[in-house]
């Protein structure tokens, strides 16, 4: 993270901050309607198997009131029939995929069953060693949540019953289910919303990220370019200038370096034009010395060769020598002089 571009850094602490809300989003509503949708079909559900039980108490009660008590060794062919027909009727309704109604006695024997009808199952326990139909025959009346194992399965499952008392027989009508094959629809639900919640991280990520990088490559490219003429400073090259291209921080900081490379460039030609002054009265100071050690060399010759001039007769070649010193020792007085 140290060694990346602020661009890239902008990126990676941007988007955690976009993905974050939406999959906190998505699996608030999630939930919610997940958690809604289990609530309104445990709601049907429930309903759908109290309507069962009812419907067949309705199928009991019609016998009964025509007929009286069943017996199994009915003689009345019509009776017997009239019952099988209930029989039939309520052993073919189907709850959910695997679900059924059924019918006990008081002694807990199945006298209406899809196959085990005769069966005393009042011992019965579920997979957490509980006497369900116990609990059953002794309420009577309502509602029963059971963990239960069929034969090839590895888990149990959890099993709902609603029963109620059929009082002038005796018996007891139970109308059961598994949950799960109830909540099936919701499950759907579920995976579906999981399903949008992925498809609309995916979309939002392929949005953000060129929007994100886009942004700070508009927030970084300033400072790359400041960057950029700061080398060249380093270089030597003081003439170049930040763009500013807008009114914010960044901005005011490109217009402030602007200013301080003003600065330094003034700065640089003073110090240039003082180095020239340096230099030219350090020249100065020396062609002071330098005039002086000539001069009194010059002032010597030029005495000399005065002397020398009043001694020598005009005739005498030594003497044009003489005139050639003083002229030359004069010219080279005043170059000394005008240093």
């Amino acid at each position: 993270m140290r060694n990346l571009k602020i661009k890239w850094k902008i990126l990676f602490l941007v988007l955690p901050l976009v993905i974050i809300p939406v999959i906190a989003v998505g699996n608030i509503i999630g939930y919610v309607a997940t958690r809604q949708a289990y609530r309104g079909i445990t709601d049907i559900s429930m309903a759908d198997l109290d309507h069962m039980a009812r419907f067949t108490m309705d199928l009991l009660s019609t016998y009964h009131e025509h007929f009286g008590p069943y017996k199994e060794n009915e003689k009345d062919g019509f009776k017997k029939k009239f019952f099988e027909n209930i029989r039939k009727i309520i052993k073919e309704k189907k709850v959910g995929d695997t679900g059924y109604i059924y019918c006990l006695d008081n002694q807990g024997t199945l006298t209406i069953h899809p196959a085990q009808e005769g069966v005393n199952i009042a011992d019965s326990v579920d997979s957490n060693g509980n006497f369900f139909i116990r609990e059953m025959l002794t309420k009577k009346n309502g509602w029963i949540h059971y963990p239960w194992k069929n034969p090839g399965e590895k888990e149990a499952r959890m099993k709902i019953v609603r029963y109620l008392h059929f009082e002038p027989w005796g018996w007891i009508v139970g109308v059961g289910s598994y949950e799960d094959e109830f909540y099936g629809e919701a499950n759907l639900i579920r995976k579906e919303i999981l399903v949008n919640v992925l498809v609309l991280l995916v979309f939002t990520t392929l949005v953000s990220v060129p929007l994100v990088f886009y942004v700070s490559s508009r927030l970084t490219n300033p400072i790359a370019n400041m960057l950029s003429v700061v080398r060249s400073v380093k270089k030597g090259v003081t003439d170049r200038r930040i763009e500013i291209t807008a009114n914010d921080e960044l901005g005011e900081l490109a217009d402030n370096f602007n200013r301080m490379m003003v600065i330094i460039e003034r700065n640089k030609e003073m110090e240039k034009a003082l180095n020239q002054q340096t230099k030219m009265a350090s020249l100065g100071v020396l062609s002071s010395k330098v005039a002086h050690e000539i001069n009194n060399p010059l002032g010597v010759i030029l005495g000399y060769a005065s002397h020398l001039e009043g001694k020598v007769p005009p005739d005498n070649p030594i003497y044009r020598y003489i005139l050639d010193i003083k002229t030359e020792s004069r010219r080279c007085k005043r170059i000394v002089e005008d240093l």
